[in-house]
Parts: C-alpha cells; structure tokens; sequence
C-alpha cells in the first residue's frame, strides 16, 4: 500500500511505500497540488501490484511511467533509448567538432553502446554509474593509458550530461566517477637538436614534399596534419604570410596568422603552383597520420635515414601503444623552444603556434605582423 503526505518544510507531496525487501521508500511526485499527486499514487499503487504479481516488466514500467505524466501534466514523454540518445547528441555536435575529433567520439560512443550490448534499447535514464566506470576499467586493463581513459571518461560525459540537463535523468551516472590517478610522472617528447633537424632535412633531400613539410614543422610549429593539408590559398608569397586554422581548434574558428621564415619563403618561391585550391605537399595531402602506413611512420623511416634513435618513454600494454621520445610533433616543441630562447614574450610565442585553449588565447594582447616577422627572424637557419 502507498500514501502521500508532506514533509515539513516542503510544499511538494510525496509518496511513500514499501519495496519488494521491505525497505520504506518516499520519492518526491514533483507536485504541491494533491490531486495531481493522487494521479502519481494510484499509478505508483498499480506498479507495486505489478511488481508483487511477479509481471512487471520494463516494457510494462515505462506504459505506467508513461500515463503518470499524461495524467499529471497533460502531456506524453518521449522515449530515448541509450543509442539513440548518444547518437543523436554526436549528430548535433558535428558541425561544432574537427573531423578527426568527430570520428574519435563516434568510436568510444560505439565501443561503447557495444560494451553495454542489449541495455543500449533500454531508456537513457537506465544508464548507471557502474556501466560508464566499467566501460572506463576495462580500457584501462586493456592496455590504454591513464590519459586515454580520462578522456574515454570525458567523450562520454558529453551526452550523458546534456541528458542531465534537459531532465531525461534525474542523476548524472558520470559525476561519480573520479579519474584515474596518473600514479607516474608523465614524461614528456623531446626537442630536437640544430643537428638533428639538419640531418633529417639532408635525409628528406629526395622527397621535396617532406623536405618543405619537416621546414613547415619546424619554422611554423604546425601539426603533422595541418601542414600536408594546406592549400596554396593560404599562403600569400607577396605578403610573405601563412594564415590556417587548424583542425584541432577549428570549432572555434582559432586562425594562426604567421609570417614565413626565409628559408621556408626561398624554398615555397621554387614550388609549381596549379590553382589556390592545390595543396602543397600533393603527395602527404589527404593520407592519415596514424598506422603502419600513416604518414607518421614515414617520418620515423626519414629519422631513421638520418641516423637519429627513438627512445620509448612509455610501452604500452594490450590495446595500448608504445610512445617514443621523438616524432614529427617534436618540431612543433622545439619550434616554441627556439622561440623562447630567442627571448620572444611567451603571448607571442603561442599567437604564432596557435594556443589550444580558447578562454586562455582570448586574453593575449594580438601582435602585428611585423613584430611576429621579427620573432619568426630569430629562428635560426637549418
């Protein structure tokens, strides 16, 4: 038997009853008007009957579900199951997303819809805690690294959350889960040497796709992504300038505006030029980074032909990969050392790289063309 009354201090009704084990339980009806909230009881009363028949059954919890909110407010909820509900929030978030960011939330959120199986058709609202955090655990026992998880972590909170707020839940299942702590010191990518930079420039000498790109990366402090993708029309040669806008921060429309060096200036004055719409490096343009056969591991074969040795910072275990001391990103980090050893001001030195963080890059004081010329001048030839 259920009843209603009111708590002290409240003006809403609750109702009270008793569970299959006994336990008193007394849930709010979200109601100050009684007969709204005896519409709630006589529903919550035609559930426990159910229950106790042994017949209730979640097809059967979500028809009583249902005629509660039409009795009570007049109006019919609607239905989102756990994969319709992420996917559609991944759909409405796309134009908002990079490609490559947009296509790694789409494979967490498959792997997993897959890792729940069939409780992917049951209602969002069904979604726990413990579904999220063993989906997390389980990549973390495969292999992948703390850093990877939190963000499987992250990715995940997105759809979840919004659910939250616009009450499709009544509590958010990811707020619980804490991160996993990086027990170890993260070590971090090196730079590379003058010497080292040379000497993959004299290994690159037979590919002039990626002796310009290793000069891009270097000079520029681009991404490995950004640079083979770049088309003619952002360069402009007479203003001696690069204007892109990468991808990693395309949502917000982030654009780098950064004068060319004169090396990097001599070598782009030498390269056929088709239309504006043309890429650059027609061969690098278009090819993902990753893999075997990314573009990534070419760059390894080119510092391996110049002699230069890997060091592993970290081994990765199962799922997980290996992470190594040097690769094509480390010319963006020795780009920015370079700099600051120059004594270029730090807020120049992330104008010209292009900072990730948009709050943060919104209260730099934006510098002219001529003093960024000056601060990309001091950058030594190679």
């Amino acid at each position: 038997m259920a009843f209603l009354h009111k708590r002290k201090g409240s003006s809403y009704w609750y109702v009270n009853y008793w569970d299959k084990t006994g336990h008193k339980v007394s849930e709010t009806t979200g109601q100050t008007d009684k007969k709204k909230a005896n519409i709630i009881l006589v529903e919550v009363e035609a559930m426990l009957r159910e229950e106790k028949a042994k017949t209730l059954t979640v097809a059967k919890t979500r028809e009583i579900t249902n005629r509660i909110c039409q009795r009570a407010t007049g109006e019919s909820p609607q239905f989102h199951s756990i994969e319709d509900w992420m996917q559609e929030s991944l759909t409405q978030d796309k134009n908002n997303l990079a490609d490559t960011t947009y296509n790694r939330y789409k494979k967490v959120i498959e792997e997993f819809l897959k890792f729940i199986g069939d409780k992917k058709g049951l209602s969002v609202d069904s979604l726990m805690e413990k579904d999220v955090r063993q989906f997390r655990d389980k990549q973390f026992k495969e292999g992948v690294s703390p850093d990877s998880c939190n963000m499987l972590l992250k990715i995940l909170s997105i759809p979840i959350t919004k659910a939250y707020r616009q009450g499709l839940i009544s509590l958010n299942p990811v707020a619980a889960i804490k991160p996993i702590d990086k027990k170890e010191k993260k070590k971090r990518r090196e730079t590379f040497t003058l010497n080292q930079v040379k000497d993959i420039l004299e290994a690159a000498k037979e590919n002039n796709d990626w002796y310009g790109c290793v000069l891009f990366g270097f000079f520029t402090g681009a991404r490995l992504s950004d640079i083979t993708n770049l088309k003619w029309e952002s360069i402009n040669l007479e203003q001696k300038r690069i204007s892109l806008t990468p991808q990693k921060t395309s949502r917000h429309g982030t654009e780098v505006d950064s004068p060319i060096h004169p090396q990097l200036l001599a070598w782009l004055e030498k390269q056929p030029r088709f239309s504006p719409s043309n890429f650059v490096f027609t061969s690098l343009a278009g090819r993902p980074t990753g893999g075997t056969k990314g573009i990534s591991a070419e760059f390894v074969k080119i510092m391996v032909k110049a002699g230069i040795v890997r060091k592993t910072i970290r081994t990765g275990k199962g799922r997980g990969y290996d992470t190594y001391n040097l690769s094509f990103h480390c010319l963006r980090h020795t780009c920015t050392t370079l700099l600051k050893e120059s004594g270029v001001h730090p807020e120049m030195v992330m104008e010209l790289i292009g900072h990730t963080n948009l709050e943060t890059n919104q209260k730099y004081t934006h510098y002219g063309l001529q003093a960024k010329a000056a601060a990309i001048g001091a950058l030594p030839w190679v």
